[in-house]
C-alpha cells in the first residue's frame, strides 16, 4: 500500500519563472524497490504533466521534482499495482495580517461569490478547535495539513466566514494556479500589541493599554497574542511553502497615537516578519474610518491614514492595498460606484455588512493584479535550472531510472548519431 507523507492540497510558491520545488514522500510495501509519480494537470490547461521514478529504500520515498504552475492529480504507483491519488499544486500563497476587518468579525457574508476547487486554507476549520487555540496558543494546533475553502468555511485562522475565498478565486482564474491563503488576522487587536508581543512587553486591550487583561480577553501578552499566532505560521508553515505577499488592514484600533508612532510599529511588525520570509512584499490598506462625528458626518483618523502611507513610503517593498476611504459620501471624480466602499457597506460606519465584503474581495483581488509584476516571492528553496518534464518521444521503460539520467542517455544517443551522420559524409 502506498501513503503520501507530502500533504494532500499543498501548494508551493511559485518563482519568477512560474515554477517550484514540491516535495514528494511517502511510504510503500518494503519488497518494492522503486515507485512511478506521474503529475497529471485536475482539468485540461490547469498544469504541465510530469512523469518520473523514484527509489524506495526499506519502504519509504523521498525526493523532490521541480514543476511547472498548475493544478495536479498526484499519482504514485509500485511495481505490483498498487496507486495512490491525491492534489497538490504550485501557485501563489498569501498571508492576511490585521484585526477585526481582515479576521471579518461581522454581520454575515457573501453567499453568491464563487469559490473554486484551486482555493485552498489550513485544516483548521472548526470553531472548536479555533477558540481552544486563541486560548492557549498551542503550536499543536496548526499543522502542515489543507483543505479547499468551501463557500461557508473561514479562511483560517480567521474567526468569520469571509471574503478572502472569493479574492483568492479571482487570482485563481487570473493567473491560472492555485492559491493558499491563511488568514491570522485577530479582532480588537492593535498594532501595538503586535509590535509589543514582538518585543516581549506587557500590554493591555487597546482602549486601556496600560490595564490588566480583564476576564475572557484572549489578548495575553505571555503568549503572546496575536503575534503569536503569525510568528507560528511563518514558522510551521510559510517556511516550506513560500509566499508572494502579506496583504495587511492594521490601522483603526491605534487612534490617539501619532502617525510616526503607528508606522513604527507596523515597521517593527514588517521587519520582524521578514526574518522568517525574507523579503516579503507587503500590501498596506488604507483605512482611516471609524464610526461618526458629533454633526453626524463621517470621522475619519488621519493620523492612522497617514500611518499607512508613512509605511508604504519608507519601508521597503511595501505596497498599496485597496483604498476603503475612497469616499464614503459621495464618490470621486472617475471613481467606480460599484467597487467604491460606501457608508452603505458597513453595518457600524466602520465593519464591512456583505455587500462591504462582496467589493471588498473585487477591491483586494484587484489590487494584487495591478502589482504582481512587484510582488517577488519569497521562494525556500530554489527550483534547479532545468524543469523536470516529460520526455516527448522516450518511453518509460519497466524500471525506468530518475529523469536526470535520461538527460545523460538522450545526449549520448545524440552524440552517436551526429558522429555516424560526420562519419558519412567524409566517406561521400
Amino acid at each position: 500500500m502506498i501513503t503520501f507523507q507530502t500533504p494532500a492540497n499543498l501548494v508551493i510558491q511559485r518563482d519568477e519563472t512560474d515554477r517550484a520545488v514540491l516535495p514528494i514522500s511517502g511510504t510503500c510495501d518494503l519488497s518494492v524497490s522503486s515507485v512511478f509519480i506521474k503529475l497529471v494537470p485536475v482539468k485540461e490547461g490547469w498544469g504541465t504533466e510530469l512523469e518520473v521514478t523514484l527509489s524506495v529504500s526499506a519502504g519509504k520515498f523521498n525526493d523532490t521534482l521541480t514543476v511547472k504552475k498548475g493544478w495536479y492529480n498526484l499519482i504514485a504507483a509500485d511495481e505490483k499495482g498498487e496507486t495512490q491519488t491525491q492534489k497538490i499544486g504550485v501557485g501563489d500563497v498569501f498571508l492576511v495580517s490585521g484585526h477585526s476587518i481582515a479576521s471579518n468579525n461581522g454581520k454575515g457574508y457573501p453567499t453568491d461569490l464563487p469559490i473554486g476547487e484551486r482555493v485552498i486554507t489550513l485544516d483548521f476549520d472548526n470553531a472548536a478547535v479555533s477558540d481552544l487555540y486563541n486560548q492557549k496558543l498551542d503550536p499543536s494546533y496548526i499543522q502542515f495539513k489543507f483543505v479547499p475553502v468551501s463557500l461557508r468555511s473561514q479562511v483560517a485562522i480567521g474567526s468569520d466566514p469571509q471574503h478572502w475565498g472569493n479574492m483568492a478565486h479571482q487570482l485563481s482564474e487570473k493567473f491560472n494556479v492555485p492559491v493558499l491563503v491563511i488568514n491570522v488576522a485577530y479582532g480588537g487587536s492593535n498594532l501595538e500589541m503586535w509590535e509589543k508581543g514582538i518585543r516581549g512587553q506587557k500590554y493591555g486591550y487597546f482602549d486601556n493599554p496600560d490595564g490588566e487583561r480583564a476576564p475572557g480577553q484572549v489578548f495575553n501578552w505571555e503568549k503572546p497574542m496575536p503575534w503569536g499566532t503569525q510568528k507560528q505560521v511563518l514558522e510551521k508553515i510559510i517556511s516550506k511553502t513560500g509566499i508572494r505577499a502579506v496583504l495587511s488592514h492594521h490601522g483603526e484600533n491605534d487612534k490617539q497615537r501619532t502617525p510616526e508612532q503607528v508606522a513604527g510599529y507596523y515597521k517593527t511588525l514588517i521587519e520582524t516578519t521578514r526574518q522568517y520570509a525574507p523579503d516579503v512584499p507587503w500590501l498596506i490598506n488604507r483605512a482611516s474610518v471609524c464610526g461618526r462625528k458629533q454633526d453626524g458626518s463621517i470621522l475619519y483618523l488621519t493620523e492612522v491614514r497617514q500611518a499607512q502611507e508613512l509605511t508604504i513610503k519608507n519601508v521597503p517593498k511595501c505596497y498599496t492595498g485597496p483604498d476603503y476611504d475612497a469616499d464614503l459620501n459621495q464618490l470621486k471624480p472617475g471613481a467606480d460606484e460599484i467597487l467604491n466602499l460606501s457608508s452603505a457597506d458597513r453595518y457600524d460606519d466602520l465593519h464591512l455588512n456583505v455587500a462591504g465584503l462582496r467589493k471588498a474581495s473585487t477591491l483586494w483581488a484587484n489590487s494584487i493584479n495591478s502589482q504582481m509584476a512587484l510582488l517577488t516571492p519569497y521562494v525556500p528553496v530554489k527550483p534547479a535550472t532545468q524543469t523536470n518534464t516529460k520526455p516527448d518521444t522516450l518511453a518509460v521503460p519497466p524500471n525506468p531510472k530518475k529523469d536526470k539520467d535520461y538527460t545523460v542517455e538522450i545526449a549520448v544517443a545524440l552524440l552517436g548519431v551526429i558522429t555516424f551522420l560526420i562519419v558519412a559524409l567524409r566517406k561521400e
